[in-house]
């Protein structure tokens, strides 16, 4: 974004603004009085996880991936069976009507 003010009035001060926002996600704003020179710079970085936190949460999501697919896959199975037995308590004529009509 370029915000660029063209024309201004006797002692308003002509500023130029640029924004900026880099592949890892951090916030450059920049700021030029173009009559005076002075320039102002603000990055937005803080907060921000290090590398290092990154590549540890990455390690623990791969270690706990085969463990959350079976979770998943019981759950699943779960709701499958406890489906099967509402239906087979609370609606047995369904269940006969479904294997005679196809």
């Amino acid at each position: 974004m370029n915000l660029r003010l063209e024309y201004s009035h006797r002692g308003v001060p002509l500023i130029e603004v640029t924004s900026d926002i880099d592949a890892g996600g951090i916030l450059n704003v920049s700021a030029v009085d173009k009559s005076t020179g002075k320039q102002n710079k603000i990055t937005n970085d803080k907060g921000r996880l290090s590398k290092e936190d990154i590549e540890r949460m990455v390690q623990e999501a791969d270690q706990y991936k085969v463990e959350d697919e079976q979770q998943r896959e019981n759950i699943a199975a779960k709701n499958a069976l406890e489906s099967y037995a509402f239906v087979r308590v609370c609606h047995p004529f369904s269940l006969m009507l479904s294997s005679i009509v196809p």
